[in-house]
C-alpha cells in the first residue's frame, strides 16, 4: 500500500481520469496523496472522510474536494452498508498549462496556495451544491463517452468556476505542519520499510517525542505506525509475489517480516488467502 499513488491519473498529454469505486461493506480508501485535484461524488451509502486528520461525515450526493498532496482517506460509520463513489481527478494544468496564464494566476494558484479557502464537503446546505452535482454527473458521463475530452475540459472549467466563485479568501494561508511532518515519515516508510524500525525512531526522525508522534500519527492516518509500516510491507510482498521468482520466504525477509508464520498470518488477514496461493493468481 503506497502513500503517494502509483495509480495513473490520465495521460501525460491529457491528465484526467474518472475513477469508480464500489465498497462492499461500507465506505473504504485507503490513506493515500497524490498531486492531482479530487472532487469525490458519494453515490451510494454514508461513511466518514479524513482529509489532512479532521473529520466528516458523508453521504449520498455529497461532493468531497481534496487539494494536491493532500493526506486522505475514508472509512465506513456506523451502518456500515455497502457505499459507492467516484472521483474526477486532474492535475491543475489540465484547466491550463501555462501558469503565468490569468487563468492560472487569477483562478487557480489562490486555491492551491491556501490564499482562497475552499469547502472539503459541498453538500445540499451550499447553495451551490446542485452545480457542482450537476456538472460533476455530466463530467462522469462524458468521460466514458467517445471523442469526450473537449467537452470533459470545458465542464470541468466550469465546475471550477463555481469553486472558485464560492471559495473564501484568507488573510494569511493555514501552515499544516503536522502533516508535513507525517508526509515525510510516510516517504521514510515507503523507502525504508525492509529494514528495522521502531515507532521512537520515526519520532526521533521528526523531532517529536514518541507519545505525541503516536498520537498525531493516529489522528491523521487511523491507524498506528507500525500497523501502516505492516501494511506498506504487505503491498510490497504481494507485489513481488506476483512479479518475482524469489520464494515467498526469501520475499518476506527482503520486505521486513523475519518470522514468516508472522508474515503469513497478516497477509491472509490483508489478502485473504494465504502467501503461497497468492502467488500462483
Amino acid at each position: 500500500m503506497k502513500l503517494y499513488q502509483d495509480v495513473p491519473h490520465g495521460t501525460t498529454n491529457y491528465p484526467f481520469q474518472v475513477h469508480e469505486t464500489y465498497c462492499e461493506n461500507g465506505l473504504s480508501l485507503y490513506p493515500h496523496v497524490h498531486p492531482e485535484i479530487e472532487i469525490t461524488i458519494i453515490t451510494k451509502g454514508s461513511g466518514i472522510f479524513y482529509i489532512e486528520g479532521k473529520e466528516y461525515l458523508v453521504k449520498q450526493g455529497d461532493c468531497i474536494f481534496i487539494s494536491p498532496n493532500q493526506i486522505h482517506l475514508a472509512s465506513s460509520d456506523k451502518e456500515n452498508n455497502e457505499a459507492s463513489f467516484y472521483s474526477l481527478v486532474f492535475l491543475p494544468q489540465f484547466l491550463t498549462s501555462d501558469r503565468n496564464h490569468l487563468i492560472y494566476t487569477k483562478y487557480i494558484n489562490p486555491i492551491l496556495q491556501g490564499n482562497k479557502r475552499v469547502s472539503p464537503i459541498i453538500d445540499c446546505s451550499k447553495s451551490w451544491h446542485a452545480d457542482i452535482l450537476r456538472l460533476a454527473n455530466k463530467i462522469q458521463s462524458l468521460y466514458f463517452s467517445d471523442d469526450n475530452e473537449l467537452l470533459c475540459q470545458s465542464a470541468i472549467l466550469e465546475l471550477w468556476y463555481h469553486i472558485y466563485a464560492n471559495s473564501e479568501t484568507l488573510l494569511s494561508p493555514p501552515v499544516n505542519k503536522a502533516a508535513f511532518l507525517l508526509k515525510d515519515t510516510l516517504d521514510y516508510l515507503e523507502n525504508n520499510y525492509f529494514e528495522h524500525i521502531t515507532v521512537s525512531d520515526l519520532a526521533s526522525r521528526v523531532n517529536l517525542s514518541q507519545s505525541y508522534f503516536s498520537k498525531l500519527f493516529n489522528q491523521y492516518m487511523h491507524t498506528s505506525p507500525i500497523d501502516m509500516l505492516i501494511k506498506i510491507r504487505l503491498y510490497h510482498s504481494a507485489q513481488m509475489l506476483l512479479n518475482e521468482s524469489l520464494s515467498v520466504s526469501e520475499i518476506a525477509l527482503r520486505c521486513g517480516f523475519n518470522d514468516f508464520s508472522y508474515f503469513c498470518k497478516c497477509f491472509r488477514i490483508r489478502y485473504g488467502c494465504s502467501p503461497c496461493k497468492y502467488k500462483k493468481i
